[in-house]
Order: structure tokens, then sequence, then C-alpha cells
């Protein structure tokens, strides 16, 4: 996808006996959030930090986002592990409202410990990635 992205974290999200993870990636100032999700096949999507959505009390069923339109598709509280950074994402659990819009956009809703994050992407075909192993060192010390 024309970057070159270092992974700095990862997020592990159990629900039941369900888990997918979530991995933090960055290149130099960008950061970014890389989520895979296998169920009965890999789903891979990648998603930005946005501060333009604004929301308050219960996230709504469906939503309008830069005039896109998302559905919740799924929601719920999981268990949270963690390994290397993964920025104030710190709680043990997390609230979480997973939407789907058009043309495979996503956009997710995560409470943690009463703070909201918002990110918004794309779901990505896993071979357009390419895995290079690294040092183990962090980079970005972020």
């Amino acid at each position: 996808m024309g970057t070159d992205w270092v992974v700095e974290g990862q997020l592990t999200y159990n629900v039941g006996d369900y888990a997918w993870y979530e991995y933090l990636l960055q290149d130099g100032e960008r950061i970014c959030w890389l989520s895979v999700d296998e169920d009965d096949r890999v789903e891979v999507a990648l998603l930005e930090p946005t501060q333009q959505l604004e929301v308050s009390g219960e996230p709504p069923k469906q939503l309008n986002f830069s005039g896109d339109i998302y559905r919740c598709v799924e929601s719920g509280v999981a268990q949270m592990t963690r390994t290397g950074t993964t920025l104030r994402r710190t709680a043990e659990r997390c609230r979480y409202f997973d939407y789907e819009g058009a043309d495979h956009q996503v956009l997710s809703i995560e409470e943690w410990d009463g703070r909201i994050e918002v990110t918004v992407g794309e779901r990505i075909n896993p071979r357009m990635l390419s895995l290079l192993p690294g040092t183990g060192q962090r980079l970005y010390g972020t």
C-alpha cells in the first residue's frame, strides 16, 4: 500500500472463547491500527484515529460520518491484554462498537475507562501486506 509501517504494539481482545487482534502501526508521525479478525475467514482492516466524530452517551445503531452512512454490526465488552506500546489503551476491558459502511469502509468506537476513541478506515485484502521481521526494538518511542 506504499507505506512501510513498524508494529509498535499489539492488543488482544477476548470475548468468551473468541479473540481478535489490533496492531499499533507507526510510520514517522502517522499512527494506524491494523485489525485482524479470523472467524470463517481472515478479515483485515486498516484504521486511523479521528477527532472528527463527537460521541457522547450510547453510540447509535447507525451514524453519518463524512457524508457516509455506517451501521453498527457488532458491539460488546472485551477483556484486554497488551504487548508493547498501545498508546492510552491501558484498561483491562473496553466497550466496542463496530460499524460498516459502503465499499469496505469501517468505523470503530471504543470506550476505555470513560475515554472514547474513534477510528475509521477500510477493510483490505490480507495479500496486500508484506510482513518483514524486525529487531524487536522500538523505533518511535510512542
